[in-house]
């Protein structure tokens, strides 16, 4: 499974560098797990009794997986249970930006990205699951909001 960062490089970045068109087209075709998982569960109608550990559910979007791919897939996964509510944090950026806020000379910045609108919607839902599918985000979650966030992979109760 591709971090949202990475899926991007190689769906986005690599097809220009490559000289090879077959292998361009090939590229082009990754998805991201959503994706994958939005059609296997539209398919199989949830045969396999597939459920959300929580029923209210934050999701932070990596910042590659809403420029790229969107949120939508993420959005009609939890859409298939009703009665599970479900939040599409508006925050932008987490502030880590990869590499970015762990350089020391950032902290302040990256740490200020965070706590704009992140941080307080997470603590404003104290009960809520959260779910951020790429790991810098994971981890900046984790540092200033003490919580912990699941990639949607693990968001999931098989019963």
């Amino acid at each position: 499974m591709l971090e949202p960062g990475c899926a991007s490089a190689w769906t986005d970045d690599i097809p220009d560098l490559v000289a090879d068109d077959r292998t361009a087209t090939l590229l082009k075709k990754i998805r991201p797990f959503e994706q994958i998982l939005w059609e296997v569960l539209q398919k199989q109608q949830n045969e396999f009794g597939i459920r959300p550990k929580g029923k209210e559910i934050l999701v932070h979007g990596h910042c590659h997986q809403k420029s790229i791919y969107g949120m939508d897939a993420v959005k009609s996964i939890f859409a298939l249970w009703p009665d599970v509510k479900y939040t599409e944090i508006d925050s932008g950026c987490c502030g880590m930006a990869g590499s970015f806020g762990y350089e020391a000379k950032h902290f302040d910045v990256s740490q200020k990205m965070a706590e704009r609108v992140l941080i307080p919607t997470i603590e404003d839902h104290p009960d809520a699951m959260i779910v951020a599918n790429g790991f810098s985000c994971r981890h900046q979650i984790a540092d200033f909001s003490g919580r912990e966030a699941l990639h949607i992979a693990e968001a999931f109760d098989i019963l």
